[in-house]
């Protein structure tokens, strides 16, 4: 009798009936905004298998669906190119694909929303340039002073299309839409520069300074799409920062202005760490602010070839755990600071950098580090602690 009490019992528990009645489905892509004219991944995926999902179920504005990948009975990958600038939205209805197990219908997807670049538009009307301000390497050969763009100029009206452009130093490029950043070796430096630069810097609205601590927030990040398309002499250039306002540390000392992390680009045959490079991508760690004595590097990737897109993305937590991505490879580094961030890391004000940091310098100025952006996005979440 037991044995049979048993055997039904298994049997009850394998049945449909107690499956998980709800199907979700959920919609995800790497770009942020993208080349207008080139096609992108949408990746689909179901929490059970399902049978009777094709793209015909997708509801798509602004592109089109080129090719469908089936990966498994829960996963599919879709192809996606845009029509024309502009935004483009993608979303699964509800009760349109079944559950293998239940026969039950899915909800209805997220909505991704994705902005096809236009090649017609200033920077700030693709991008929302809203919380930074622009460096630009002018005057050339101006040591100590190039010109600061603000968030007002920088933006302008974006539905107007206002916005600040300075080709060749930052500009729209007139085929993909992406946003273009050039800095020669002759390029103006800023008083906390030694080497040209042509950069956006971060602004944290509000009536506190332009900047934020660990505290803050529970996690800030940066995330771009990007290719480089030239280099210096040197074969590298910085792309994305931490940037470190230079405030004093828990005794009151004055802290120079020194980056807690540093994205570089690099053509040379080896990296920093003598391992083979040839187009690698390296983040170069800084563990206690103001310290050049141990600077940490880690290569994320390697033979990547000039006008080859890449993604990166730096997260930093409350907690001080920093983390760099490039692509789907990352690597996680515990910051120097405490539980209550009152020390190392914990005490600084800091803000992210993007665009080109060139860091040497010469007498040309056609020559240096030039790189397009596709994707530019930053992001506080969390409030701060009590």
């Amino acid at each position: 009798m037991k044995k049979l009490v048993s055997a039904m019992l298994m049997l009850v528990l394998a049945s449909p009936l107690f499956a998980n009645p709800d199907l979700n489905v959920s919609l995800q892509t790497a770009a942020l905004g993208y080349p207008y004219t080139q096609p992108f991944k949408v990746y689909v995926t179901f929490n059970e298998p399902v049978t009777g999902f094709d793209e015909t179920l997708v509801n798509i504005v602004n592109a089109s669906i080129t090719n469908t990948q089936n990966i498994s009975q829960t996963s599919f990958v879709l192809s996606i190119t845009p029509t024309m600038p502009g935004p483009i939205t993608l979303f699964i209805p509800a009760n349109l694909v079944k559950s293998l197990a239940t026969g039950s219908s899915n909800h209805a997807s997220n909505k991704l929303n994705i902005m096809a670049l236009d090649p017609i538009l200033n920077p700030s009307s693709n991008f929302d340039l809203s919380t930074w301000t622009l460096t630009l390497p002018l005057d050339l050969g101006d040591i100590g002073n190039a010109i600061s763009i603000g968030t007002a100029t920088l933006v302008g009206y974006p539905s107007l299309n206002t916005g600040y452009s300075n080709p060749p130093y930052f500009f729209t490029d007139t085929v993909t839409g992406s946003m273009n950043f050039f800095a020669p070796l002759d390029g103006a430096t800023t008083p906390n520069s030694v080497f040209p630069l042509s950069e956006l810097s971060e602004v944290v609205p509000g009536p506190t300074p332009a900047t934020w601590t660990l505290n803050a927030y529970e996690s800030n990040s940066l995330t771009a799409s990007v290719l480089v398309t030239q280099v210096p002499p040197g074969k590298r250039i910085i792309l994305g920062k931490i940037q470190d306002k230079g405030t004093s540390d828990a005794s009151g000392l004055a802290m120079p202005k020194k980056a807690l992390v540093k994205l570089f680009y690099d053509l040379n045959p080896l990296d920093p760490n003598g391992k083979p490079c040839n187009g690698c991508i390296y983040a170069r760690i800084r563990p206690v602010p103001a310290q050049d004595t141990v600077l940490k590097t880690v290569t994320l990737a390697n033979n990547t070839p000039l006008n080859k897109l890449f993604i990166y993305r730096i997260t930093l937590l409350r907690d001080g755990t920093l983390t760099v991505k490039i692509n789907r490879t990352s690597t996680t580094y515990d910051l120097n600071t405490s539980t209550d961030n009152t020390v190392g890391w914990g005490t600084q004000q800091l803000f992210f950098k993007a665009g080109v940091y060139v860091p040497e310098s010469g007498t040309s100025d056609s020559i240096g580090g030039a790189a397009k952006f596709y994707s530019l996005q930053i992001k506080h979440v969390g409030c701060p602690q009590a």
